[in-house]
């Protein structure tokens, strides 16, 4: 807490730092006019808090498993460091000029600016469009990835459940064990068709660990359901 707030102190105080640049130390005749300092030194500015902001403010956070700032992070550092060199060099040259005796007309100077600036925020907006997509393409592999799980993990406790009951016949342990260890070749996909066949097969797991509780009665259901299991993970796997 106090590294932020001792951060935000320092940020702070370059803003200072560039405010009595162009009040006390940049001589007048930089600029051809007040309006000419002011625009320079908010261009200036926003370069500075553009910089503060994505090296202290907005860091890439590597606890974000989707990884969304990783998208766009490329299209962001480049049209920075674009946005600086050519805003920055703009008003240098401008500023360059003026103490030349050739000062650009400060409709000119705004305008640049101001072309400068909306080619920057097309690009921020890329970015955050390629950033969208990533967590997007995240979100969308879970999602694949979720009903695989559920399997397997369905398929782990009904095993584990006829293991540990030892009126449950061996073949049906068996069958029950070749499924769980199939499971991991089932494929990721998120269609409707293949997650209605994951529910399928964890209904089948919930009524065969029902009928497993008390095998001695449900005996011929529980050989029943165990077929339709394996017909039924057998038509997931194939999709």
């Amino acid at each position: 807490m106090k590294l932020k707030y001792l951060g935000i102190a320092l940020a702070i105080l370059g803003q200072i730092l560039i405010i009595c640049c162009f009040l006390l130390l940049l001589p007048a005749a930089l600029f051809a006019g007040e309006a000419n300092m002011w625009l320079d030194f908010s261009v200036v500015s926003i370069i500075y808090w553009l910089w503060v902001w994505v090296l202290g403010v907005a860091p890439v956070r590597a606890d974000d498993p989707a990884q969304r700032a990783i998208g766009g992070l490329g299209i962001k550092w480049y049209s920075i460091i674009i946005y600086s060199v050519l805003a920055g060099g703009f008003a240098l040259v401008t500023m360059l000029m003026a103490a030349n005796g050739s000062p650009v007309a400060f409709k000119l100077q705004i305008a640049a600016q101001a072309i400068i600036l909306f080619g920057f925020l097309l690009a921020l907006l890329s970015s955050g469009h390629a950033s969208a997509k990533t967590a997007q393409v995240y979100n969308d592999q879970q999602q694949k990835m979720a009903g695989k799980a559920d399997i397997r993990f369905a398929l782990q406790d009904l095993l584990t459940a006829a293991e540990d009951n030892n009126t449950v016949p061996r073949d049906i342990v068996t069958r029950l064990r070749a499924l769980q260890n199939d499971s991991r070749f089932i494929s990721p996909n998120a269609s409707p068709a293949a997650a209605a066949a994951d529910q399928q097969v964890l209904a089948d797991c919930d009524a065969l660990s029902a009928a497993l509780a008390d095998y001695s009665l449900n005996q011929q259901y529980a050989t029943q359901l165990t077929s339709q299991l394996e017909r039924d993970f057998r038509r997931r796997r194939s999709l």
